[in-house]
């Protein structure tokens, strides 16, 4: 990963964790992710990617997890020509690696 793809942008902080959805703000940065491969993160959804980094973050089998961004470029082609873009990729503590897609409550 090319570090411009994950630099903050200019004026913006690093903010606390949030536990609802009321807190949450659309493509803020939050920091305190012990477990991420990043120290701070940014989500396009509260139900969908953000409470899923804190379930990943939290859990005693996962021994790191990392946000995979659209921009950065992380796919898997799926067929021929058609490519997927997962939004996390982790390593549980059986050294297994997790190509994960979170969904919102939407759907």
């Amino acid at each position: 990963m090319r570090i411009e793809d994950h630099s903050l942008p200019i004026g913006e902080t690093i903010h606390d964790q949030v536990e609802g959805r009321a807190d949450f703000v659309v493509r803020r940065t939050y920091g305190g992710w012990f477990k991420s491969l990043m120290e701070s993160e940014s989500f396009d959804s509260y139900s969908g990617k953000y409470v899923l980094a804190k379930l990943l973050n939290t859990s005693s089998s996962i021994v790191w997890w990392h946000r995979l961004h659209p921009h950065a470029g992380a796919f898997v082609y799926y067929n021929p020509k058609d490519r997927y873009f997962p939004d996390f990729v982790a390593l549980d503590t059986d050294g297994v690696h997790w190509i994960i897609e979170g969904k919102s409550e939407k759907g």
